[in-house]
């Protein structure tokens, strides 16, 4: 019994995942420009991304920018006068414009550089100019584009699908929140260090040779 047992958990992964088949593996998914913008879309512009720490934005008012070049958008997360955490397209809603250029900051209303509008720090539109020459316009429905927003042990997660289908926690599963949940990572963000470099490669390229087991 316990041979049999020993040589259950050894087994190879063809044996486990028959339907992954034994054959080459196609260069496809890795070149094909139609591959991946079915990624773009159907993976990235469906999930929870990681953006962030708190400690970003830790006083009401402070925000950060970060571009997603892979869901073709930036983000702007802010902290709310009230503590709330939120993100939004950087986008106005007047003309489309970048509404906010610099990375990081703080400031009490968002004021966009090409026709002025501002707005508030919840998103909502405060001030156009010139407002008298517009025809029935309605101010509460022209604010910035809000993204779903969620935190996480510190980090702070979006997803830019306009309806997300799962929460963040039933995105990251049970066994992963169980299994480091109340770790201290904000005790750590001091040694942290990062770098940075373009690769000229679809994503999996990297993703995969980080996975190999050889």
């Amino acid at each position: 019994m316990t041979a049999v047992a020993k040589g259950a958990s050894h087994k190879k992964w063809h044996d486990r995942y028959p339907e992954l088949g034994t054959g080459p593996i196609s260069v496809e998914p890795y070149i094909s420009r139609e591959y991946f913008e079915k990624e773009r879309e159907r993976i990235f512009r469906k999930v929870w991304l990681n953006i962030g720490r708190v400690e970003q934005i830790p006083q009401p008012g402070d925000y950060f920018v970060k571009d997603l070049a892979i869901c073709n958008t930036s983000i702007l997360v802010v902290r709310g006068k009230e503590g709330a955490i939120r993100a939004f397209h950087n986008m106005c809603s007047h003309r489309g414009n970048q509404l906010v250029w610099d990375q990081k900051g703080t400031c009490q209303m968002f004021t966009c550089k090409f026709h002025g509008w501002a707005y508030a720090l919840d998103g909502s539109l405060r001030h156009i100019t010139d407002e008298d020459n517009f025809f029935s316009l309605k101010k509460e429905t022209l604010g910035m584009t809000p993204v779903a927003v969620d935190t996480w042990e510190g980090f702070i997660f979006i997803n830019v699908d306009p309806d997300p289908k799962q929460t963040l926690a039933e995105y990251l599963g049970k066994e992963l929140r169980e299994s480091i949940t109340g770790y201290p990572f904000a005790g750590t963000s001091d040694n942290c260090f990062s770098w940075h470099t373009d690769v000229n490669a679809n994503w999996k390229v990297c993703k995969d040779a980080f996975q190999e087991v050889y």
